[in-house]
């Protein structure tokens, strides 16, 4: 286990053989609840991680689906063991591009 570390003093645990491929920050809202804080992309999983509370992460093998919602905001939103969390991030297209390459790439390591 990697812990990658970022400003407010909080950490990101990585795997073995997992690594950081895209980080920025962001809002996630899942049902009523927005937090904003910092979205990780690696090349296993998703991660979350709330300036306030404990990061939640959503393995790439597990996403059932991924889209861009939103007219004026656009936001990723993905489906994930039955929960849904919509992200609003810069670059959300191109962000959206980058996880459905990962999930081929994860379906093909199976």
């Amino acid at each position: 286990m990697i812990s990658y570390f970022h400003f407010f003093f909080k950490f990101v645990e990585l795997n073995k053989n997992e690594f950081i491929l895209w980080e920025r920050s962001a809002n996630v809202k899942i049902k009523f609840i927005k937090q904003a804080g910092r979205l990780y992309i690696t090349n296993k999983r998703i991660i979350f991680s709330p300036y306030i509370g404990k990061n939640f992460d959503i393995y790439l093998k597990d996403i059932e689906n991924v889209e861009i919602v939103g007219r004026l905001f656009k936001r990723l939103k993905i489906t994930a063991r039955g929960k849904e969390y919509a992200f609003l991030t810069k670059g959300a297209k191109n962000l959206l591009l980058l996880i459905k390459n990962l999930m081929k790439r994860a379906n093909n390591e199976k």
